[in-house]
């Protein structure tokens, strides 16, 4: 294959919750766009989106958040479990993307992709098609996640940890050097969607059914939710109704209330405004209280919510026992956390503590968040890691795909 270096290519860092993506051209990398992976099939019973088609299919970031889906349609996502079982479907909302959110002709382009690990050779072969035989691209390259956030500039070495707490898993996995030790990656099925699931799970119990609002219940979990430095503790602060554990949310009506609103407690326990007045509510209210640290909990102890696996620190753990000796200091030196899960308050501080608590005292432990944010680090290590000459040699080009098939692909990747 001719060598030469590539200069425009789309990045795009697919999520089960969203998609990242943007374009680099020559030096320049431009915008992280997020784009929602929901599709809903809009039932023309609604006319708060103006003038759409019955059973026209809205994608992304065209979906009205705002709005209950029982006055538009059936939410769909192309991804179960974190993989792409619908094919079609995400076909049609990368065409969303880079027809509508990017504007770009895909045949001029060279595509750098993330692929989670354990990827199963089958769904890689369907996106080998979507690639070459439906956009066109030119050249294809793809690496786990990890392998792209450990270019990134502020990633010392090109070694060390990232713990990737993303929508469908968890995955720990050590790069060395700037190689990803593959027989050492561990995952923990546990991500944000479960943990909007188990949230849904309690709130329909305790308070209000919002399974078929997936969208709002992922909006109470991102407000209210903070991970426990001391379960226990907050435990029996809960129980004795202490006014710090307790926020009351106001479920939207759609109509005056376009989002839910949230109110901290004064000293009484009475809901109060930013200005520490107290409240008299109106409409779907409900105070959250155990639910807004245990939920996150189920990233740290699985088992008590029937996961029979272990939770985050020990799969770290786990995974370190698989690495050289001589390379576990310079990995616990630099633990990195991307994905959503990594923003809920107190995860960095919890995971630098469980860490702490089971590796050896003489080896420093450092956790921290990606410079440019856990959502958008991946995209921009693989920005910063495209189009360098000494690539080239992964890329699978248009022609050579249509020659050799996905197996050149998969040997190329290394993704068996």
């Amino acid at each position: 294959m001719q060598r030469s270096t590539v200069h425009k290519i789309v990045c795009l860092d697919q999520g089960a919750h969203s998609i990242k993506v943007c374009i680099k051209n020559g030096n320049e990398i431009g915008k992280v766009h997020r784009v929602s992976t929901r599709a809903m099939r809009y039932s023309g019973k609604s006319n708060f989106i103006g003038a759409n088609k019955p059973n026209e299919i809205l994608f992304g970031n065209d979906i009205p958040i705002h709005i209950s889906s029982k006055q538009i349609g059936r939410c769909y996502s192309p991804y179960n479990d974190g993989y792409p079982v619908h094919i079609q479907l995400l076909a049609l909302l990368w065409n969303h993307v880079f027809s509508q959110v990017l504007r770009i002709d895909p045949s001029h382009y060279t595509l750098v992709l993330s692929l989670p690990a354990f990827y199963p050779d089958k769904l890689a072969e369907a996106i080998d098609e979507i690639v070459f035989n439906i956009f066109k691209f030119r050249g294809l390259f793809y690496h786990p996640p990890a392998f792209y956030v450990a270019h990134l500039p502020t990633f010392k070495q090109h070694t060390g940890l990232v713990i990737d707490m993303g929508d469908s898993f968890t995955h720990i996995t050590p790069v060395v050097k700037g190689l990803v030790v593959n027989h050492a990656i561990r995952r923990v099925s546990i991500g944000g969607g479960t943990l909007t699931a188990l949230l849904g799970s309690q709130l329909a119990v305790r308070h209000f059914n919002m399974s078929d609002e997936p969208s709002l219940l992922t909006a109470i979990k991102e407000n209210i939710c903070f991970v426990s430095q001391d379960f226990q503790k907050d435990m029996d602060l809960a129980r004795a109704g202490s006014p710090a554990h307790a926020i009351t949310v106001q479920l939207p009506n759609y109509m005056t209330v376009k989002e839910p609103i949230f109110y901290s407690h004064n000293s009484d326990n009475t809901p109060v405004d930013t200005d520490g007045e107290p409240l008299q509510l109106n409409g779907q209210t409900f105070d959250a209280t155990y639910e807004r640290f245990v939920i996150p909990e189920a990233l740290f102890a699985p088992q008590d919510h029937g996961v029979a696996q272990e939770g985050v620190a020990e799969a770290t753990v786990d995974s370190l026992a698989c690495c050289p000796d001589d390379v576990i200091p310079a990995l616990l030196s630099q633990v990195v956390l991307t994905g959503g899960c990594a923003l809920i308050p107190g995860m960095r501080e919890r995971v630098q503590a469980e860490l702490r608590a089971l590796v050896p005292s003489d080896i420093p432990v450092v956790v921290r968040l990606p410079a440019s944010g856990p959502l958008d680090a991946c995209a921009l290590g693989m920005a910063t890691w495209a189009g360098c000459q000494e690539h080239t040699e992964s890329q699978i080009v248009c022609d050579i795909y249509r020659g050799f098939g996905h197996g050149l692909t998969a040997r190329r990747m290394m993704i068996y």
